[in-house]
C-alpha cells in the first residue's frame, strides 16, 4: 500500500439488514428521508435513532437523530441541540460541517399538498444561529423519497446532490453548486443519482446508480463528467460491484474501496482496495481480499489522519490489518459494532453508526436500534456515544 496500512472490520455471518428485509420491512428506517416513527408490522424506531454522525475534531462533532441535530464539544460526553429553528429533524436529508463554525443542512419541506421544497440552512457559529436559503427545486413525489449529499471546500464553495426515488428501481439525480455559502445555487448536470465529493474547485467525484456501481470524475467543477472504470481482480470477475466515494489520505493520495458481492457466475465475495495519486487519474489496485462471508452493498471506508485506511464489513467481530504487501492479519473485536453503516474519523478515534434489531415474530413486531459508537483501538473495542 502507498498510503499506509489498511484495517478491515469484518463479520462472520449474514448482514442484519437482509434479516430485516426478510421480516417484511418495506424500507429500513435508517434510510434517511423519512420520519422516525413506530409503524405496525414494520421496523420500529425511536427518537434517539441515529441516522448519521461525523466528528469534526478530536472533541467536536455532530449527530443526527430522529428528534434533532446534536453537537458535542467534549467527545460525546454531553450534547447540545443545534437543530435549525423551523426545521424538523425528520425532514433533514443531509448535514455537512467544514469546521466547528461553518455548517449546512438540507431540508425538504412540504409547501403545498404533494409539493416539496428544498431548503438549505447555513450557520457561521457552530449551529447557534442559522440562515435559511429556499432553493428553486421542488418535488411532486413523496418527500420521503428524497436523499441528499452535501460537500463544501470552505465557507463559500460547495455542492449539493439530490437523489429522488421515482420507483423501487429508478431514481433521478440533481446536482447544484454554490459559491456564496449556500445563499444561491446554480444547477449542474448530474451524471448519476448519488453522492458527491470534491478535492478542489475543479476536481471531484460522484458515485451512485441503481446498483451503486457508477463512478464518475470531473475536472471542471462538475460541468462535465467522465466515467471511471476500476480494475476488477481476476478472482472477483463476474461479481456485483459496489463503489465508494474516494477518500483523501495524509500521504496526498486518494483511496477507495470496491465491494464485490457473489453472483450466480461467481460465488466469491470480497473487497478491492485502490489508491490514486492526486496528480494522476489512474486507480491502482493495491489489494484484493476474499471475505469469509457474503457481502452486500457498499461498506463504509475512511482514511485516518495517521495514514490508516479503514474498510468496514458489518458486525465487526474481526479486525483485518493489511500491510504494504497486502499481508493480512486478523484480530478479534468485541462484536459491539453491529451492521456498521457509517464510519468517520477526524482523529485516530473512530466514530461509527451501528444498527441492529430483531423481529419477535415473522413480519411483525420488529425493532431496529441505531447507535453512535466510538473506538480508540482501530475497532477492537467500542463505546456508545449515542446522544440523548
Amino acid at each position: 500500500m502507498r498510503s499506509g496500512r489498511v484495517i478491515i472490520l469484518a463479520t462472520i455471518g449474514m448482514l442484519f439488514a437482509a434479516a430485516l428485509v426478510s421480516c417484511g420491512s418495506p424500507q429500513l428506517a435508517g434510510e434517511r428521508g423519512g420520519t422516525a416513527e413506530k409503524v405496525a408490522g414494520s421496523v420500529q424506531t425511536e427518537s434517539s435513532y441515529v441516522f448519521d454522525a461525523t466528528p469534526i475534531s478530536e472533541k467536536q462533532g455532530w449527530a443526527l437523530t430522529g428528534d434533532r441535530l446534536d453537537w458535542t464539544a467534549d467527545a460525546g460526553q454531553t450534547w447540545r441541540d443545534i437543530t435549525p429553528e423551523g426545521a424538523k429533524a425528520a425532514n433533514i436529508n443531509a448535514v455537512f460541517f467544514a469546521n466547528d463554525l461553518f455548517g449546512w443542512v438540507e431540508v425538504t419541506n412540504e409547501e403545498a399538498a404533494g409539493v416539496f421544497r428544498l431548503v438549505v440552512y447555513s450557520t457561521q457559529d457552530g449551529g447557534t444561529t442559522w440562515t435559511v436559503h429556499p432553493m428553486d427545486f421542488t418535488s411532486t413525489h413523496y418527500g420521503t423519497n428524497l436523499a441528499a449529499s452535501l460537500y463544501f471546500l470552505d465557507s463559500k464553495e460547495g455542492w449539493l446532490s439530490m437523489t429522488e426515488a421515482t420507483s423501487s428501481a429508478f431514481s433521478i439525480g440533481e446536482l447544484y453548486h454554490t459559491t456564496d455559502g449556500g445563499a444561491t445555487w446554480s444547477r449542474l448536470t448530474a451524471p448519476v443519482a448519488g453522492d458527491v465529493r470534491f478535492e478542489d474547485s475543479s476536481n471531484g467525484w460522484m458515485v451512485g446508480g441503481a446498483a451503486q456501481d457508477d463512478l464518475y470524475t470531473t475536472s471542471d467543477g462538475g460541468s462535465t463528467w467522465r466515467p471511471v472504470k476500476l480494475e476488477v481482480p481476476k478472482e472477483f470477475e463476474g461479481t456485483q460491484t459496489w463503489a465508494s466515494l474516494p477518500t483523501p489520505c495524509p500521504s496526498g493520495s486518494e483511496s477507495l474501496a470496491a465491494t464485490y458481492a457473489a453472483t450466480d457466475q461467481n460465488p466469491k465475495s470480497g473487497v478491492g482496495l485502490y489508491t490514486m495519486e492526486t496528480s494522476q487519474e489512474v486507480w491502482t489496485l493495491d489489494a484484493a481480499i476474499t471475505s469469509p462471508s457474503d457481502l452486500a452493498g457498499t461498506s463504509p471506508t475512511t482514511c485516518t489522519p495517521s495514514g490508516l485506511w479503514l474498510w468496514v464489513q458489518p458486525d465487526g467481530r474481526y479486525v483485518y490489518e493489511v500491510g504494504d504487501k497486502a499481508d493480512v492479519s486478523r484480530s478479534p473485536a468485541d462484536g459491539t459494532a453491529k451492521t456498521l453503516v457509517a464510519l468517520n474519523t477526524a482523529t485516530d478515534a473512530l466514530w461509527a453508526v451501528s444498527r441492529g434489531g430483531s423481529c419477535n415474530s415473522y413480519k411483525t413486531d420488529c425493532h431496529e436500534v441505531s447507535e453512535l459508537i466510538t473506538s480508540s483501538d482501530q475497532g477492537q473495542t467500542w463505546d456508545v456515544l449515542t446522544p440523548p
